[in-house]
């Protein structure tokens, strides 16, 4: 079917199609990909703290679900979510000397 492209949006954790969409191009189908077609691009993480500063509280949404940046450790660190190339991670760092973490943010 010329100037249909079908998409698959798969469930990283089941590994099997959740949803399918057929879009039309406007400008018709070249090798499998619509051309000078504009789609609206979706993100699977984003970071409202992209610069993981251990002294804002950031938080980051991964498919959906939203991950708070907390603390560890009894107060003495911080575990930062951020994403990684649409994928969440984290770490832990140790507030420096003479500040203590606090509702996810070291405060001095």
């Amino acid at each position: 079917m010329e100037g249909v492209l079908l998409d698959y949006l798969e469930d990283w954790k089941m590994q099997r199609v959740v949803k399918s969409s057929i879009k039309t191009a406007k400008y018709g189908c070249n090798n499998g990909a619509c051309e000078y077609q504009s789609e609206q691009v979706y993100s699977d993480c984003s970071d409202n703290d992209p610069s993981n500063n251990m002294f804002v509280k950031g938080s980051v949404t991964y498919l959906g679900e939203n991950y708070d940046d907390e603390c560890e450790e009894n107060g003495l660190s911080v575990r930062q979510y951020y994403c990684v190339e649409d994928n969440i991670r984290s770490s832990v760092k140790r507030c420096p000397d003479g500040a203590q973490c606090n509702s996810g943010a070291c405060i001095k």
